[in-house]
């Protein structure tokens, strides 16, 4: 894990997307491996250094902190991190990126009221996204 944290402080501050590509690729190992303070602390850093232009790893990044925030107990923040990637995605023409946000916004919303029409709503929003095969 050094070297990965190695390479993340090497691609900090550079007004790039580097950082967050990175840190939207290691989020899944960091998570499988037990590093979720970590991952968060770093996927927020990412967040603050990277370049704030709509792209899918900002999206990403959005969407895994969201989630991790959530693992964490902090539904708030959780779920404004959720939305922030929802609505990032669509202004950087991403729809997997968007498929995949929307169907975090349903989990925070299975979280907080259960079976809903606001669930069903998302979800199907989120299918129909991760469906479609235009561009």
């Amino acid at each position: 894990m050094d070297n990965l944290r190695a390479a993340l402080e090497w691609a900090a501050g550079d007004g790039t997307d580097r950082k967050l590509r990175l840190a939207a690729a290691l989020a899944h190992c960091w998570l499988n491996r037990g590093y979720q303070g970590e991952a968060l602390g770093r996927l927020v850093g990412a967040l603050d250094r990277g370049s704030p232009a709509p792209t899918r790893e900002r999206s990403t990044v959005l969407d895994w902190a969201g989630f991790m925030e959530l693992n964490r107990g902090n539904r708030a923040r959780g779920r404004g991190m959720g939305a922030a990637a929802a609505a990032v995605a669509p202004a950087a023409n991403d729809k997997p990126a968007l498929a995949t946000a929307l169907r975090r916004v349903a989990m925070f919303a299975w979280n907080e009221e259960g079976p809903s029409a606001h669930l069903r709503a998302a979800l199907d929003e989120a299918i129909a996204y991760a469906l479609s095969d235009e561009d």
